[in-house]
């Protein structure tokens, strides 16, 4: 069976389990008639407890807290969630409409993911040690041209 082997030390109680420090992530979902369904809803959760199964990151409904995740579907705006915390509310759109859909298990947890702050793994500075882009093979023009580009540090 193959090992993980970390460049450093997590930290470990007595009997070798793993202690992470809780990830509180606050959120509201919009529940209105045109902007996030009830089976929608169930979906965003689902994500949400798949995601808190596996991780130290826990998601809680916000009340009147400052910093939160504003979670909806706007038509026409596609699936996108700002990257990470800024101070205050941070928009997540889950578009569902008959032109497209971000409503996939997946595609929920990715821009949750994304939410919380993380980025792809092909935007990191030290990708090319391990990976080539092929931009020949990436058509011109179109939106995702530069989500190949590489984040500073």
């Amino acid at each position: 069976m193959a090992s993980l082997k970390m460049p450093f030390h997590l930290p470990q109680d007595l009997n070798g389990k793993l202690e992470m420090p809780m990830v509180i992530i606050k959120f509201h979902i919009l529940l209105l008639d045109h902007l996030v369904k009830r089976e929608e809803y169930r979906m965003i959760i689902s994500a949400m407890v798949r995601i808190q199964a596996n991780t130290c990151i826990r998601f809680i409904r916000r009340t009147n807290e400052r910093d939160f995740i504003n979670i909806e579907s706007v038509d026409g705006e596609g699936c996108f969630a700002y990257v990470g915390n800024h101070g205050g509310r941070s928009s997540m759109n889950l578009e569902s409409s008959g032109k497209a859909s971000c409503m996939f298990h997946d595609i929920v947890i990715h821009e949750l993911l994304h939410s919380v702050g993380l980025w792809h793994e092909h935007m990191r500075h030290d990708r090319d040690k391990y990976i080539k882009v092929h931009y020949e093979n990436i058509a011109r023009g179109k939106t995702y041209e530069g989500i190949y580009e590489i984040r500073q540090k």
